[in-house]
């Protein structure tokens, strides 16, 4: 009899052992998926391993690229900005600029639209480690429409630490407005005009690099030759506009100091 009771007591421990195992491992499994704070669940959901993009060109490069933004874009929607993330789009940003795949003279990795997207990435960032990679960016961006893009996104991050971001596009504009203006010509200076206004309120002034973009600003608002775009004002009326508002504050300051 005590035997048998002996015998019943185990068989009960381990059914209940088991069915504990079982309780735990149901629990565990959604509260894995669940996991967004890294981990084997988010390198499922997004793949930044850059030696796929390293030896891919063509069509095939593309869409590896296309889909590594897609991963960004949908990461920075949750809050990540995550080391890898930078890494990512700084080796993107260099793409065909300082990081070329040449091939019998011809170079394989020059992805324009890609950089331009990964200058819209980084502005919504709005950290000074992307402004870094966009600074550097601008510096070597040579496709105009990268180039407004690039500009913009600064603008929107507002940062001038050292005073780099307006030293950068005070570079890409020299000479500017003397060339016969075009859609992209004009597109690069709105925004370089949108971005001094930009820097300029966030950071109280742009202290001594402001004589030189008042400067740009002045010729600009002179320059009659720019095209009116519908439902815009035209370039050299915003450069005006700009001019007075960045002048007006500069006489604020000076009063209030």
């Amino acid at each position: 009899m005590i035997k048998y009771c002996i015998m019943v007591n185990i068989k009960h421990f381990f059914s209940l052992t088991l069915m504990a195992f079982f309780i735990v491992s149901a629990v565990a499994a959604p509260l894995a998926a669940q996991d967004s704070g890294g981990g084997t669940q988010r390198q499922n959901r997004m793949d930044l391993n850059l030696s796929n993009l390293k030896d891919s060109t063509g069509s095939e490069g593309m869409d590896k690229r296309n889909k590594m933004l897609k991963d960004i874009g949908e990461a920075l929607a949750r809050g990540d900005t995550s080391d890898e993330i930078y890494a990512a789009l700084d080796y993107m940003s260099k793409e065909g600029l300082a990081n070329k795949i040449m091939r019998q003279g011809q170079l394989l990795n020059n992805f324009p639209t890609i950089r331009q997207q990964v200058a819209v990435e980084l502005g919504k960032m709005g950290t000074a480690k992307a402004a870094d990679i966009l600074i550097q960016l601008c510096r070597n961006e040579t496709v105009p429409y990268v180039q407004w893009e690039t500009i913009r996104a600064l603008g929107d991050i507002g940062i001038n630490e050292n005073g780099n971001t307006i030293t950068v596009i005070l570079f890409k504009l020299q000479g500017i407005n003397e060339r016969t203006p075009d859609s992209d010509t004009e597109r690069i200076i709105r925004s370089a005009i949108e971005t001094f206004d930009k820097i300029d309120k966030k950071n109280d002034g742009i202290g001594n690099q402001a004589k030189q973009v008042q400067a740009f600003l002045d010729n600009v608002s002179r320059n009659k030759r720019f095209t009116r775009q519908a439902n815009l004002v035209s370039v050299d009326e915003r450069a005006k506009q700009v001019l007075e508002e960045m002048l007006r504050r500069e006489s604020q300051r000076k009063q209030g100091s």
